[in-house]
């Protein structure tokens, strides 16, 4: 599993002090000009995106969403027993801050 950040069209200076106050571990990739968020049709900051090993999106969160409350392998569990079910074939969007994650 891999963790990769995007942000959003933010500024070096100051998101680079907010990397480094939090010590985050992971890339950060800078998505300036918002291609990135458009391409993928983000249009809430922030959104989390958890791609399978196909690249593809399986959970969507838009908003705050308190992760460390979320059992990582429930998660996990949750999304491959969604990916086994031949009806499921789209992402679980989670919209809003209030949302439990599964």
């Amino acid at each position: 599993m891999k963790v990769v950040a995007i942000a959003v069209a933010d500024i070096d200076a100051p998101l680079r002090r907010l990397i480094d106050a939090a010590g985050a571990t992971f890339p950060v990739l800078m998505d300036r000009d918002r291609a990135v968020a458009r391409a993928w049709s983000i249009s809430t900051l922030p959104s989390t995106v958890v791609l399978n090993a196909k690249r593809e999106p399986r959970l969507i969160a838009e908003g705050d969403v308190a992760w460390d409350t979320v059992d990582p392998k429930q998660l996990i569990e949750h999304l491959s027993s969604a990916h086994r079910n031949a009806h499921t074939q789209q992402s679980l969007v989670i919209q809003g801050g209030s949302q439990n994650v599964p």
